[in-house]
């Protein structure tokens, strides 16, 4: 609503801001303003239009959040990237329930771009998915009002070159893990989770899900087991390690990857990456076949739920799970001084690479029972109210 010229700013990855120029312009106005931004990739959201980029700002406008996140209308299996690792380790960390947490596109206020501009927070010379983590972190860390609204589906450009699994998984928890190792200090005083408001109606995605063979999957798995034991012995107790071979002797028809041992491996693979026990990459595609094996399991029980089942069963993986085991990873492994994992006698050092893992390297591509969330002794601040593509995975 301000008559004041409009500037536009070229930022890094192509985004674009428009901030107001007159000195005259009150806070309010300022706090008013609001800036959208969609990650300039192959897999860039082409599919926002006029309606959205409104459904987007409203809540800015008129309800003071500072950052909107769309929640993209899915598939029940696809995006399982996200509903096995993205969101509920977001959730555990960050302890907020948001959805779709590298949603590509969000809504910013005014004041929360003044923020990153002040920080930086888009001086970030690797993938746009960094961006799209550092934004969020910062949002949430910074106790700005988040929320989401929900969207249709999302069509993605398709005029990059395909991305394997792996390389897809690497580039996705790279940054997630990049983020919690820059928050240890917030992440290790929260306590569960809230959810956050929720703008329009979920939308249920019309046609089949691409299909998916469990089966395939489920070999990969024990393909890992057979030839990563190694690599995995550098992140992974012994105890998980004996888990996952007794799993991979189970006949692809009936075995399942428990939740909770799935959490726990996650987060050894995020101390893992944090203590740099081998090059990064390598270490974050060694996890290709754990997450097929729980992906497998995962499809074979919820292959024939509705849609509904699935994101209750999704809830169930972060509460049940994640939450809960994030406990045992707070104090002592994310402390400063820590340099080594906690069955280790002393700090490891592990410099052995893929070779010889085969095609693993190159794998084609209710909430409730949780207190209040807190950080830093603070109440946060809430407001009532054909083949899988690169973009299927994530």
């Amino acid at each position: 609503g301000s008559s004041a010229t409009q500037e536009k700013t070229p930022l890094p990855g192509r985004m674009m801001i428009s901030t107001p120029t007159n000195p005259a312009t009150t806070a309010t106005q300022r706090a008013g303003s609001t800036f959208s931004f969609s990650r300039n990739t192959p897999s860039s959201v082409t599919s926002m239009g006029a309606d959205w980029v409104a459904q987007l700002v409203r809540p800015i406008l008129d309800d003071q959040f500072d950052m909107v996140a769309p929640c993209f209308a899915r598939h029940k299996l696809d995006g399982t990237i996200s509903k096995g690792i993205v969101y509920p380790l977001t959730r555990a960390l960050y302890g907020k329930r948001v959805r779709q947490p590298l949603g590509s596109v969000f809504a910013l206020s005014g004041r929360l771009v003044e923020r990153f501009l002040a920080r930086r927070v888009w001086d970030i010379e690797v993938s746009a998915l960094s961006t799209d983590a550092r934004a969020l972190s910062e949002a949430v860390c910074g106790e700005f009002a988040v929320c989401q609204v929900f969207l249709g589906p999302a069509e993605h450009a398709g005029t990059g070159p395909s991305l394997d699994l792996s390389s897809v998984l690497a580039g996705v928890l790279g940054s997630v893990f990049d983020e919690m190792n820059r928050n240890v200090a917030f992440w290790q005083k929260v306590r569960g989770s809230e959810p956050i408001r929720g703008f329009g109606t979920p939308v249920e995605m019309a046609g089949n899900a691409p299909p998916v063979d469990a089966h395939k999957m489920w070999e990969s798995f024990r393909l890992g087991c057979r030839t990563l034991q190694e690599v995995w012995s550098a992140v992974l107790p012994p105890a998980t390690l004996l888990a996952l071979n007794y799993l991979a002797r189970e006949d692809a028809a009936g075995a399942a990857l428990a939740d909770d041992l799935w959490a726990r491996i996650v987060y050894d693979f995020a101390l893992g990456y944090r203590l740099h026990v081998m090059n990064r990459s390598h270490l974050l595609r060694a996890l290709t076949p754990l997450y097929l094996g729980w992906l497998a399991s995962f499809v074979r029980e919820m292959g024939a739920a509705s849609s509904q089942d699935v994101e209750r069963r999704v809830q169930q993986l972060s509460l049940a799970s994640f939450v809960r085991e994030m406990g045992p990873h707070r104090p002592r492994t994310w402390s400063g001084g820590c340099s080594s994992f906690p069955w280790s006698t002393r700090p490891r050092s592990h410099t052995s690479s893929l070779a010889g893992a085969g095609p693993i390297a190159s794998t084609p591509s209710p909430s409730g029972g949780e207190r209040s969330v807190s950080s830093c002794g603070t109440k946060s601040k809430t407001h009532s109210t054909g083949p899988p593509t690169a973009s299927w995975w994530a």
